[in-house]
């Protein structure tokens, strides 16, 4: 019997075959459905990369969650909501929802906003994020809110760089940190100082150093904010924060860089290098 069964799945899976190399999936899932265990059904396809008929089988088999990590797999952030959120799990949906608003329709690290087409299916999915997040919790349902009215907002490039800071410190603040299918602390972190940058960046551009710096010393590290400061050939502002820091070595020797010795002298001064102070004069 256990002979007649390897017969018999190898048929099935060269007939799977054949089908999936001359590009015909529908009648290759014929062979596959019959296939002897899920589990080989599962192994068959993932091997192949056939995700979406996957998924479609984990649907078909109730496997609601099983399917919405498909879909997470292949970037596809709002069915894996749909799914996650026929599976109850009410929280996770809204989150995917909330995340995908933020990085499809109000995206920072765009140069250009979505047309005005776009914006209005955003708002559907804002409210449908509201609608969800009812179904778990008061608290839940605050958060959601406030993100979502957040996310409401910015008609111009600059508003949405500042929307995009609100909306990340809002979620680090408040979103709950027990859900497995959404970014983690470390990844809104590194997106943060992403942020952070192209802010600083865009108004570096616009010879705005006063809100340049504003950003810049939010960044996560001083070494960020050194490397941005000189790739941007920002000496004087780094000179400053330098010495705002107590770095006076650091200091001097950007100033020694701009060729200014008498404030090269001052800092060593300041960091009691009194013998390499005499030598700037």
């Amino acid at each position: 019997m256990i002979e007649m069964d390897k017969i018999v799945q190898d048929f099935l899976q060269r007939g799977a075959l054949h089908y999936y190399e001359h590009k015909y999936n529908r009648a290759m899932m014929k062979f596959v459905k019959y296939f002897h265990s899920r589990d080989m059904i599962r192994t068959f396809l993932k091997n192949l990369n056939c995700l979406n008929e996957l998924l479609l089988l984990e649907k078909e088999w109730g496997n609601l969650l099983e399917a919405a990590g498909i879909a997470k797999q292949k970037g596809d952030l709002l069915l894996e909501a749909d799914l996650v959120e026929k599976a109850g799990q009410f929280r996770e949906a809204t989150m995917l929802i909330l995340w995908y608003v933020f990085s499809n329709y109000l995206n920072p690290f765009r140069s250009k906003l979505r047309p005005v087409g776009q914006l209005n299916q955003k708002d559907g999915l804002l409210t449908r994020a509201k609608s969800i997040a009812k179904n778990h919790s008061d608290p839940f349902y605050e958060f959601a809110f406030k993100e979502v009215d957040i996310l409401s907002k910015g008609n111009t490039y600059p508003e949405v760089l500042d929307i995009g800071l609100e909306f990340l410190q809002c979620w680090k603040q408040n979103a709950p940190t027990d859900v497995g299918r959404v970014k983690r602390i470390y990844e809104i972190l590194i997106i943060e100082q992403k942020l952070l940058e192209r802010c600083a960046q865009h108004y570096h551009f616009l010879k705005d150093k006063q809100t340049m710096m504003r950003y810049v010393k939010a960044f996560d590290s001083i070494d960020s904010i050194r490397i941005l400061l000189k790739d941007l050939n920002c000496f004087d502002e780094l000179l400053l924060l330098e010495e705002e820091w107590g770095n006076f070595l650091e200091a001097a020797k950007i100033a020694k860089q701009k060729g200014d010795l008498l404030h090269e002298a001052y800092l060593l001064e300041k960091a009691r290098c009194l013998e390499a102070a005499s030598m700037c004069g």
